[in-house]
């Protein structure tokens, strides 16, 4: 009826329970109360002072509460949870009331657990009998924190999982950002108005609104947020946490070719063999191969479990850890370098040097003669000399090791089992001394005696042709071609002993005297032979042991230097897969990242350009790989590789918390030992503020 009365206990207690039932239901709840000030000393002109109060707070009629709905955003609960399962702490800071700030921080997920009065409550007991251990969730009101001393605030922020600070002042909220930043805790703290500048200051981060936020708070922020929406910053999260992925994983792949680039160096000063990748091809695949799968990385989509890790301690987890160095050059480095050189010495092997013979033989003094200056019987001038293995010249011929006089009657002369097996070509070759000894073996024939007509037509299935200029028979194709090198008999002196030589040369015609046009050279026959052709006094000439190898041209390194390099590609697509995950299996991830597929293929064009094209051969002293010496000696490395990786992180899966409802795996103690051993990743605990 418009009249004042008296405020009794029972109109106390009505207003009360209305605060509480409002409160409880998320609806922030204003009281209003009237007084008449005397106009005289309240102009318009008066300054109010709201710290200190220069105006009545007595006599006040109490007109009614009205209570605001003001529901949280939606996704907010969405982004509450998406944090709680990151490992992210969220923290709320709010003006409301205890009841309200409550109520709202239980809608959104703040807290998910009883309070201690609730525990009590429930227990029939005082909140006084409550174990401290039993509760996770706190309410601290602002007049509670006032009173509170440093030591029992971060008993509060380290013990509690759900916390929320209601009724706070500006400078409370900055004594909160303060303290979590002592206990090692990287904050984010949101604000919008003038006063929470300072906190935004002191923050690891802050975080003003766009929208709502003054001037004054988005200068002193880190962060704005355009749309004033929570969710966007741990959206933030999620990208921060990709960007870093991602670039761990694009330094793990890069890092991996090291190995295999530095060893071989070091294998060539250390072990002293042919050098089993050159610079340029280095090069070549640091800037050639290698450039757009590292970049490919940055469009990676993030693993399934990005946002079910706990956030990396930002003291120990850099971007490059000691583990990341372990896991990319003693584990996956040497695995490439262990098949880079198996590819080496299998084509070395293939062009007549045994991996024995090639220990000390850049040390090695060699007779280098020219072939292309020799004529069928006659030797040039011989020097005495390192062998250059960086000669482009494909027609040198080199010496290595002790060689001893040849004798007709030496029984330790070469016989057919010793020829060289020519990887192109289609019949064999013999020279007259050799196929005198061969039919001797073979057919009881006199060793002196040259075999008959009908005794080379079994043996060379009627295709032969005999020169008697040089003492050769040629074995001869169904073109009437001959199958390959001719081997000329010729004499040289060295060091005053004089050496009977059968020399691999060039395609001779019909007559022995013309050499074929070096076009047909190239594309019919090799030089290289799998055993000596040079005899040792008291040596066994077929062994090849590295005692008496022929070195027959620089070019069998070239071809070596190529295998190596694509050996690297090929084990790099190995690892460029199994690199797109640090957890989870690369049949979970799935090959969606179109940027790194297109780099898969450019890195293979660079690599088959490096290598077939003609015009590379001069820049990179590359030559074109035949049959399996392309890809097929990496393979089985690049598949170990592989398999490996996978095998590694299904351990690792067993280990890692939070991952099972993604991958149904249940942790495991090896599972554990995986991944705290080989996970480049540290785990700590971030705390993330909001003031709602």
């Amino acid at each position: 009826d418009g009249q004042r009365v008296a405020i009794t206990d029972k109109h106390k207690q009505a207003f009360s329970e209305a605060n509480l039932h409002l409160a409880s239901l998320g609806e922030r709840v204003l009281g209003f109360a009237e007084l008449e000030l005397d106009p005289e000393k309240y102009h318009e002109d008066f300054v109010w002072n709201t710290e200190d109060f220069n105006f009545p707070l007595e006599g006040l009629t109490f007109l009614g509460i009205i209570s605001l709905v003001d529901p949280p955003r939606a996704g907010v609960p969405q982004a509450v949870a998406k944090c709680h399962g990151a490992g992210i702490q969220v923290i709320m800071v709010t003006g409301d009331q205890p009841a309200t700030a409550k109520a709202i921080a239980k809608q959104v997920g703040i807290i998910k657990s009883k309070t201690a009065d609730e525990i009590a409550a429930d227990r029939g007991c005082d909140i006084k009998d409550v174990p401290p251990d039993d509760v996770n969730a706190v309410v601290v009101h602002g007049d509670q924190l006032k009173s509170m001393s440093d030591d029992d605030l971060k008993f509060v922020l380290s013990h509690y999982r759900d916390i929320v600070f209601a009724r706070t002042t500006p400078t409370q909220k900055l004594r909160i950002a303060e303290t979590q930043k002592e206990l090692g805790k990287v904050t984010a703290m949101t604000g919008d108005g003038v006063n929470d500048a300072p906190a935004l200051k002191a923050a690891n981060i802050g975080v003003a609104m766009g929208i709502a936020g003054t001037q004054v708070a988005m200068q002193a922020a880190d962060m704005i947020l355009a749309n004033d929406d929570f969710s966007s910053i741990v959206n933030a999260i999620e990208e921060g946490r990709l960007i870093f992925d991602n670039l761990k994983k694009s330094i793990a792949y890069t890092l991996t070719s090291n190995i295999p680039e530095i060893t071989p160096f070091l294998a060539f000063v250390i072990l002293q063999i042919p050098l089993p990748l050159s610079t340029v091809l280095i090069l070549a695949i640091d800037l050639g191969t290698d450039i757009l799968p590292a970049i490919s990385f940055a469009y990676e989509a993030p693993e399934l479990d990005i946002m079910c890790r706990k956030p990396r301690d930002p003291q120990r987890d850099r971007l490059v850890t000691n583990k990341l160095v372990i896991y990319s050059y003693l584990i996956i480095g040497y695995m490439q370098a262990a098949a880079g050189f198996y590819t080496y010495f299998q084509v070395m092997y293939d062009y007549g040097f045994k991996p024995s013979g090639l220990i000390g033989l850049t040390n090695k003094v060699v007779y280098e003669f020219d072939l292309d200056n020799m004529a069928p019987t006659v030797f040039p001038d011989v020097d005495k000399k390192k062998i250059d293995w960086d000669d482009n010249g494909s027609g040198k011929l080199h010496i290595c090791g002790r060689v001893g006089p040849r004798d007709a009657d030496d029984a330790s002369v070469a016989t057919i089992d010793s020829m060289p097996v020519f990887e192109k070509c289609s019949g064999p070759i013999f020279t007259f001394y050799n196929l005198q000894q061969y039919c001797h073996e073979k057919t009881a024939t006199p060793a002196a005696q040259m075999p008959s007509e009908a005794q080379l037509d079994a043996l060379l299935g009627g295709k032969w042709t005999y020169d008697q200029n040089v003492g050769v028979v040629y074995g001869r194709d169904k073109f009437n071609r001959p199958a390959c090198d001719a081997m000329p008999q010729a004499t040289i002196a060295l060091d005053g002993q004089t050496y009977t030589l059968f020399v691999p040369y060039g395609v001779w015609s019909q007559d022995g005297q013309d050499k074929i046009d070096d076009a047909t050279l190239n594309t019919e026959c090799l030089y290289w032979t799998r055993s000596p052709l040079i005899e040792a006094v008291g040596e066994d000439s077929t062994s090849n042991d590295g005692g008496v190898p022929v070195c027959q041209s620089t070019e069998a390194l070239k071809y070596a230097q190529s295998a190596f390099f694509i050996a690297i590609v090929v084990v790099q697509y190995a690892t460029l897969f199994f690199c797109k995950c640090r957890t989870l299996s690369l049949t979970m991830q799935g090959l969606a990242n179109w940027f790194q597929n297109f780099a898969v293929v450019v890195e293979s064009s660079v690599a088959a350009l490096v290598v077939f094209a003609p015009f590379m051969w001069v820049v990179f002293n590359t030559r074109p790989l035949e049959g399996w010496h392309i890809c097929v000696p990496a393979m089985p490395f690049a598949v170990f590789n592989y398999c490996f990786d996978e095998l590694r992180k299904y351990f690792l899966r067993q280990g890692v918390p939070n991952l099972k409802a993604i991958t149904g795996a249940s942790q495991t103690r090896f599972g554990k030992w995986v991944y705290k051993t080989t996970y480049y990743c540290m785990q700590h605990t971030y705390a993330t503020c909001s003031s709602l």
